[in-house]
């Protein structure tokens, strides 16, 4: 999907033949005056800011460009957050420009849209936190004629069936892809999903954003979707996931529960929608009112006088992760009151100034939550606080007709097909054998192939990358491709990963498989934090020049001094919070401060010194014997002082961090929690090397409604002090009452399924009693691979362990024989053992058990119930349901008493 030079330049002249045809070039697109005196103030406040890359950002505004391009051009810079001006050129951006008025020029929508949604929702090329590539001129070519005759909320459906033939739900890590890289891997998370949405909705001139509930209140996990604007409103929809209307997606039931549904305008909002947050580049909105209902959460805060105190920060913290997730974090005004529109949900309030703290739960009844401050106490103490989400609504009956929706799903399948034939065409096991031979690297076969498969649509540039690469480098070459991330390998080109390579492998001397080890994850390896990888060794060593590179090796305090006094950090104008490319601070000369640090890091290893962003807290710590940590306040770097941190206890599974528990250092007036996300549970038993501080252990028990018992530990760490601290989990409530009878004397025909166990009968009736093997059974119905039921499959493959040590049944229903397309069926390989694929047919088992709990057939899939051997239906759960596995485990255990 790459845009080669003289397409873009062939491009670029089609773009001027059509605005030409279309709305008149010496139109104006910002027709308000003081709209346009606010923008150009805030463009020449940028472009000080950037005036160290003047000529490469705004030499484009020289040329000849129309008013509509002039316009277009000066509000991109005006609001464009630090890391889009570090990092892209004016071409780029005027790229932009030209597809987005083409696209309003030749769209019957186009001269509908009112100016300031045209200017905040279809000009930007940045959805949200992705990387920046040429999606904008890409996708108009693909797409315009797709879309060619039809209505506009017709265009948003078909758009979206052209994202679902491309990209599946699938999860990955936290870093955001690039439009086009998603396309080459053919799936991605739902903040990738729908940054390519609205990518591809732009791209054809219609207006759209993306929205998230950032913390879900009765699961743990977040979300993100996609809305469009229709002749004055916005309509919601699944990235990825199309439906036969708008207004229409699995979620409806979740969000209903919602605490917050937010969304960025860039350049600022000029609706009255209630601002969450927001600067001189952009505005947060609470856009939850579309699909829940809300209310003023209202906090006052107070002195020991019992006076106001103004400019205090209140965190309206809402339970998910193991956290208290900060929804809005507002400063108090005169009288001390903040306040925050919300689900109607309990929320942790806490209240901070100086070194004054203060928290309290504010209930979903009360209207306002009194906290006063006082000094923070250096003490251990326990809290048990109780959480309840919003109250779960009765579902709403689907408005789609049935046949509506039965067309729509055989055309997803057919999309499915077409996508995952494209996806055979990525590397095999045997072209990867064929390789290893051709390498004459026979004995990292092994090693290679996960590789490749980890590559999906990329593995042509990673072949070309160890095909480049000389025999003798390719150990080397090994083991960078083995230290970055999957998504690394999914969107890194061959020329980054040659420019990490070709400028430290010269530099390498023999050392132990010890050093060895510590060399490729602190000098070798190109990932820094969660920044898309660049060439920036070769690019920094001609930056500084060998002269000095030698005296920061020499030295590194001086890499230091160099970026304190270079870089001026600014805390607000990287809005979207990406992180900053090295090459790109360099030249800027600006950053935030994380952007500073990752240029610190790069520097480091540029110069062959082992350098890193600390475990847990990001710190920026280079190693001379020990690793030292750097102060930007001027001080030499140096080792902290450190106390040792033993976390102890058992569950009735392994703990996970940032699911059972998180650990949070008390700063700057507020717990931050560290990010521990990936270390084992091993390492906690060990022992964590933490600063001296004050610190806070949660862990929460989450309830079968949402609710969660949640326990917070408070303790203090001294230097040189060695602490064990308990992870204790709070008892669940008592068992409900059983919801009703399931027939478990009933029999359903298996299934035929290339996964199947080799004991597999195809076609044989199971009977539901004879599964449950006198324990107990847990039964599942499928949806057709959505997002919600590959959750629910991945929850049941982690529980392969304990299901097959209770040795109850386990059975997964599906209500048509499976097509090509039920790819999310190949996970029943990873489940216990005693697995069973049935055919419930037009599902009259699942709708008989509903009758008989009361419960109202939804088709919110997957539904999930937990039967007792007597029959009793003791667990039932529908639609999306993160951490579900953790409920069907306790309703296991009910069953095993």
């Amino acid at each position: 999907m790459s845009v080669t030079s003289s397409a873009i330049y062939l491009f670029a002249a089609a773009m001027s033949v059509v605005c030409a045809s279309g709305i008149p070039d010496d139109t104006p697109v910002i027709q308000s005056a003081s709209r346009r005196a606010g923008v150009e103030a805030q463009f020449k406040y940028q472009r000080a800011l950037a005036e160290n890359r003047d000529s490469k950002l705004f030499g484009v505004m020289g040329g000849q460009l129309t008013r509509a391009e002039r316009d277009c051009l000066t509000f991109l810079y005006a609001y464009m957050p630090l890391q889009d001006m570090a990092d892209q050129d004016g071409e780029f951006f005027l790229r932009a420009v030209r597809a987005a008025l083409a696209a309003r020029a030749e769209m019957p929508w186009g001269e509908k849209i009112p100016e300031d949604v045209f200017l905040s929702f279809v000009l930007p090329p940045r959805v949200n936190n992705e990387n920046l590539d040429e999606a904008r001129p890409e996708l108009f070519k693909i797409l315009k004629d797709r879309v060619a005759g039809l209505s506009l909320e017709d265009a948003i459906l078909e758009v979206n069936h052209w994202c679902h033939e491309m990209v599946t739900y699938r999860s990955t890590d936290g870093r955001t892809s690039a439009p086009l890289s998603t396309i080459r891997t053919s799936w991605g998370r739902c903040g990738e999903e729908s940054v390519l949405t609205v990518a591809a909705l732009r791209a054809v001139g219609i207006p759209a954003r993306q929205v998230y509930t950032p913390r879900w209140a009765h699961v743990d996990d977040n979300h993100a979707w996609v809305e469009a604007w229709v002749d004055g409103e916005w309509h919601y929809m699944g990235a990825c996931e199309p439906e036969p209307m708008l207004n229409m997606a699995w979620f409806r039931e979740p969000v209903r529960r919602a605490m917050m549904v937010h969304t960025k305008v860039y350049g600022g909002s000029q609706t009255a929608d209630f601002k969450v947050r927001g600067n001189r580049y952009f505005d947060e909105l609470q856009v939850l009112s579309t699909y829940a209902p809300m209310i003023e959460r209202r906090v006052r805060v107070i002195d020991s006088a019992k006076k106001p105190v103004p400019g205090a920060l209140v965190e309206f913290g809402l339970y998910n992760y193991a956290e208290f997730y900060p929804l809005a974090s507002p400063l108090t005004d005169a009288q001390g009151r903040a306040m925050l529109p919300s689900g109607k949900g309990d929320l942790r309030i806490w209240a901070s100034k100086g070194n004054l703290t203060g928290s309290g739960i504010l209930k979903s009844e009360e209207d306002e939550l009194v906290i006063e401050l006082a000094p923070h106490k250096p003490e251990d103490r326990i809290e048990f606080l109780d959480i309840r989400p919003p109250v779960e609504p009765l579902p709403k009956l689907p408005e789609a007709t049935r046949e509506a929706r039965e067309a729509n799903r055989r055309r997803v399948l057919e999309e499915t097909r077409i996508r995952e034939a494209r996806m055979a065409t990525f590397a095999t096991e045997a072209m990867s054998r064929a390789l290893a031979e051709e390498l004459e690297m026979e004995p990292d076969a092994g090693r290679l192939w996960p590789i490749l498969q980890k590559s999906q649509g990329n593995h042509a540039e990673i072949i070309n990358f160890l095909k480049t690469t000389s025999q003798e480098d390719r150990q080397w070459a090994m083991a960078l491709l083995e230290i970055i991330s999957e998504k690394d390998l999914r969107d890194t080109p061959a020329a980054v990963l040659k420019d990490h390579l070709s400028h430290v492998i010269g530099e390498v001397e023999e050392m132990s498989i010890e050093d060895r080890n510590f060399f490729i994850a602190n000098v070798l390896s190109p990932r820094i934090h969660n920044e898309l990888l660049s060439p920036w060794r070769f690019g920094l060593k001609d930056f500084f020049g060998a002269g000095e590179m030698a005296v920061f090796r020499r030295n590194p305090s001086k890499i230091v001094d160099w970026v304190r006094a270079n870089i001026k950090i600014d805390t607000t104008a990287n809005w979207y919070n990406v992180p900053m490319r090295p090459m790109g601070v360099a030249e800027l000369k600006a950053a935030d401060e994380l952007g500073r640090d990752i240029l610190f890091v790069a520097i480091c290893r540029a110069a062959l010194i082992p350098a890193r962003l600390a475990p847990g807290t990001f710190a920026p710590q280079f190693y001379q014997g020990n690793w030292k940590t750097v102060n930007w306040s001027g001080k030499p770097a140096a080792a902290l002082p450190t106390g040792a941190v033993i976390i102890t206890g058992r569950l009735d599974t392994k703990p996970v961090y940032s699911s059972h528990f998180a650990l949070a250092r008390l700063k700057d007036g507020r717990y931050q929690t560290l990010d521990y996300e990936d270390l084992p549970w091993e390492s906690f038993q060990d022992g964590l090397a933490l600063e001296p501080g004050s610190y806070c252990l949660t862990t929460g028990n989450r309830q079968d409604d949402g609710s969660v018992l949640a326990r917070q530990a408070f303790f203090e760490l001294k230097a040189d002090e060695s602490r064990t601290v308990p992870l204790v989990m709070r008892p669940s409530k008592p068992a409900p009452a059983p919801l009703g009878k399931m027939d478990i004397d009933v029999a359903l025909p298996s299934v035929p399924l290339a996964e199947q166990g080799a004991d597999w009968e195809e076609g044989r009736p199971y009977s539901l009693r004879g599964l449950s093997n006198d324990k107990g059974l847990i039964i599942a119905w499928l949806g057709d691979g959505g997002e919600p039921t590959r959750h629910a499959m991945a929850d049941l493959e982690q529980l392969r362990e304990p299901i097959e040590k209770w040795d109850g049944g386990l059975a997964l229903c599906i209500q048509d024989l499976p097509e090509s397309g039920a790819g999310h069926l190949d996970k029943i390989r990873d489940m216990a053992a005693q697995v069973r694929l049935l055919l419930d047919g037009n599902g009259q088992l699942l709708a008989q058990t509903l009758l008989n709990i009361k419960r109202r057939y939804t088709e919110q899939y997957p539904v999930i119930i937990g039967v007792s051997k007597n029959g009793d239906v003791i667990y039932y759960s529908e639609g999306y349901r993160i951490g579900a596995g953790e409920q069907v485990l306790k309703a296991i255990r009910r069953m095993d008493r």
